[in-house]
């Protein structure tokens, strides 16, 4: 899982109920509105704002395109310590 540096205290992986393998967090000042989640051939965002909005992608290319930006995301954030 990939979180902002802001989020750190917050225990994602408590907070998911989950074991992930590894969790990382990019650097303060990288700080989207965002939630991006991809499976397979679907890519689901989620914009937090004061009325949240969901939309969800089914298109095998679009979700190779944000898993490639997903890697490029998780290579350039540190790892948690």
């Amino acid at each position: 899982m990939l979180f902002n540096e802001s989020l750190k205290s917050w225990d994602a992986p408590k907070k998911y109920g989950h074991t992930f393998q590894e969790v990382r967090y990019h650097k303060k000042g990288f700080e989207p509105l965002t939630e991006t989640i991809i499976r397979n051939d679907k890519v689901g965002i989620v914009i937090w704002t004061d009325k949240p909005l969901g939309i969800l992608i089914q298109n095998k290319e679009a979700a190779e395109s944000y898993d490639k930006y997903w890697e490029v995301l998780w290579n350039n954030a540190g790892k948690n310590e």
